[in-house]
């Protein structure tokens, strides 16, 4: 049996993922910047493309373009609610859905965090990742943890998000931020999938794999990975410790006992009663970094993984019960 250490944070997804303002039928439209940060940094995108929400029509007036973005600003985000999007799509809706709906966000104030004291009209508009997440850090992760009910997992599946202003609603004013929480829900068929299921309010942060997820270990960590690529593990379920808020942390070696047992377990529901690891068939979990089970998290995946007559870990393609040397 092995030990992974914990997950790295996934990449931010809408990262510098820029919006403008356009002139449409002389009224300036005006859209925003939405960038997400894990509250562990993770990768940035480097994608300076700057996209318009609309174009002009036959009339003169404003309509969707096939990949408007949709309207972030100009709305009113209530407390607790969740909301929903078109990202490249057709419409610039943004739809108030029940948060057992899936969904790209999760207010977690009624009001916007006014940014004016800190910068004032003449001030520039911020323009690095780091002075953005900066930002996000002073001003929303206090209401993100109020939410939550809890310090926030640096390793776990929720996020920090803002829709923050526009370069051209910054230069008219605009120093309002909507805080809230985006979720990291990976499916075996969509890795990267943000979308996700349910409130984050008192719910467990940790990120844990759904069965029949591949994972592949590159140079920022141990990630979901489509199937059909090479990977070193697949998730075959999950196990939950029942230590209380507040407990210590068990030591490595405590923590690798019960985590033995029940992933062994685990495997013999998921292979059969039969299943016996070998010296390059190994059951394997993410350890529970002493910050995360501080921060509440007490569930982790338990994973098949493959390694060489050597111990190296070895990459195969396909599911776990049909594994392919890649």
């Amino acid at each position: 049996m092995r030990i992974l250490t914990p997950q790295a944070p996934r990449p931010p997804r809408w990262t510098r993922g820029r919006f403008v303002a356009c002139v449409v039928g002389g009224v300036v439209v005006l859209v925003v910047l939405l960038v997400a940060i894990g509250v562990a940094v993770g990768g940035g995108g480097d994608d300076e493309r700057d996209v318009a929400a609309s174009t002009a029509g036959p009339s003169g007036t404003a309509s969707p373009s096939p990949t408007a973005e949709p309207e972030l600003t100009g709305r009113r985000y209530q407390l607790g609610h969740c909301y929903l999007w078109d990202r490249g799509g057709s419409s610039t809706t943004v739809d108030d859905v029940s948060c057992d709906r899936p969904h790209l966000f999760e207010s977690v104030s009624d009001d916007p965090a006014d940014l004016s004291a800190e910068f004032p009209a003449t001030a520039a508009r911020p323009l690095a990742d780091d002075e953005w997440s900066s930002i996000y850090d002073r001003y929303c992760r206090t209401l993100v943890e109020a939410y939550l009910g809890y310090p926030l997992d640096p390793h776990g599946r929720f996020s920090i998000l803002a829709i923050v202003p526009s370069v051209a609603g910054w230069i008219q004013g605009d120093r309002k931020i909507r805080c809230g929480i985006g979720a990291y829900a990976p499916t075996p068929e969509k890795p990267d999938n943000d979308l996700s299921a349910g409130s984050a309010k008192g719910a467990d942060q940790s990120r844990v794999y759904p069965v029949g997820t591949c994972l592949a270990k590159d140079t920022t960590g141990t990630g979901p990975v489509a199937c059909s690529t090479p990977h070193q593990h697949v998730a075959i379920g999950d196990i939950r410790f029942t230590d209380p808020p507040g407990a210590a942390p068990p030591s490595d070696a405590a923590f690798a006992e019960r985590a033995g047992q029940q992933c062994a377990a685990v495997a013999r529901a998921f292979f059969g009663p039969s299943f016996q690891q070998t010296s390059t068939v190994n059951i394997s979990w993410f350890n529970i970094a002493p910050e995360s089970w501080q921060a509440g998290s007490r569930s982790v995946s338990c994973l098949v993984s493959y390694f060489t007559d050597a111990g190296e870990p070895r990459a195969v393609t396909g599911d776990a019960r049909n594994p392919v040397p890649a």
